[in-house]
């Protein structure tokens, strides 16, 4: 796999292009919200008045008519126009659009008996690879996480009182303590989690904790960290108000988590209807795929359904993400649960 600067220099857009780009949109009067370090993309934040005027199009109400829309969205309605030397150097323009409701992939199945990660753990037989032994018996000699890093992907979604929510470290901190077995506590193998907003008005972690998205959060810090115990896990979110959120992640995490560490995952819980992956996005996750970092996406709780969540449907053969769920494990012969992500 290619290191960060090795990417760079293979592929990133020279310095004198990029910043000819950026050059060329300051000039026009656009405010440049953020430049990235590897020229991967420049996000763009203005009126729409300006973006109108500058890339030549017209945007148009519209009613949405599917679940996985908004009853009213916003989409240009002719097509853009940009420089023709410049175009050779893009890969595609997001954010045209507030179509898509985004939705956490996870339900709250009453009356089930819910699985730990001590318990997935064991069904899967994680306990081998720790105790580098065929069937996980006792050993002095163990494999842990430590020092290696998994990214968690969700957006800051709202409260019920419509503020951010993040996640609670408190509640994180007790699950690892009170799950992850004490015989691996005792060899001091314990997980370091913080987040990491990518966007100036969202909220630190243990503030504004109350909802789902808080959960969701929380749940997959917890299985990562129960996991694979002595990882580094950082969750990252951004504002769902943006309609450019899940690229500010992926964004976040290709110019400053795969610099001089060891990021080896990536994993979502988010979703929405079998739409295309925004060209930002895709186009970071073929260079984690690069660096060697495996991005996961959870294909969401429907089953066998015909609304699948991007972006676990941009699963292809030779890159992208990996379409994770849908597995129904049977624990000790008895109980069917139906597990995701």
């Amino acid at each position: 796999f290619y290191s960060w600067s090795e990417f760079k220099k293979l592929y990133a857009p020279s310095d004198n292009v990029y910043d000819s780009i950026v050059d060329w949109l300051k000039n026009q009067g656009l405010n440049i919200e953020h430049t990235y370090p590897l020229h991967n993309a420049i996000t763009i934040y203005d009126t729409i008045g300006k973006i109108q005027k500058v890339f030549h199009t017209e945007f148009g109400l519209y009613r949405g008519d599917g679940k996985h829309l908004r009853l009213e969205y916003y989409a240009i309605k002719k097509p853009i126009k940009f420089p023709r030397n410049f175009i050779p150097y893009i890969v595609g323009i997001d954010g045209f659009n507030n179509a898509t409701v985004y939705h956490l992939n996870f339900l709250d199945y009453q009356g089930t008996d819910y699985l730990t990660g001590a318990d997935v753990a064991k069904m899967y037989r994680v306990y081998e690879l720790y105790n580098n032994t065929s069937d996980g018996s006792a050993s002095t000699h163990h494999i842990f996480a430590t020092g290696l890093r998994v990214a968690t992907v969700l957006w800051e979604g709202s409260t019920s009182s419509g503020e951010a929510a993040p996640f609670d470290p408190e509640a994180v901190d007790y699950y690892y303590h009170h799950v992850i077995p004490a015989w691996i506590q005792k060899l001091g193998v314990m997980s370091h989690v913080w987040g990491h907003g990518v966007d100036s008005d969202t909220v630190p972690p243990g503030s504004n904790t109350d909802g789902d998205v808080s959960v969701e959060n929380e749940l997959d810090l917890e299985m990562v960290g129960t996991l694979a115990p002595g990882v580094d896990v950082v969750c990252v979110y951004a504002d769902s108000s943006q309609t450019n959120f899940p690229d500010a992640n992926y964004d976040y995490i290709l110019n400053t988590l795969t610099q001089n560490s060891t990021l080896v995952a990536v994993s979502n819980s988010w979703g929405d209807g079998d739409t295309s992956v925004s060209a930002d996005t895709l186009n970071d996750v073929k260079a984690l795929n690069a660096m060697g970092v495996t991005v996961l996406a959870s294909s969401g709780d429907d089953g066998d359904t015909n609304s699948p969540s991007e972006p676990s449907t941009a699963a292809f053969s030779t890159y992208g993400f990996i379409a994770v769920g849908g597995t129904s494990p049977t624990p000790n012969g008895v109980d069917t649960t139906t597990l995701n992500d």
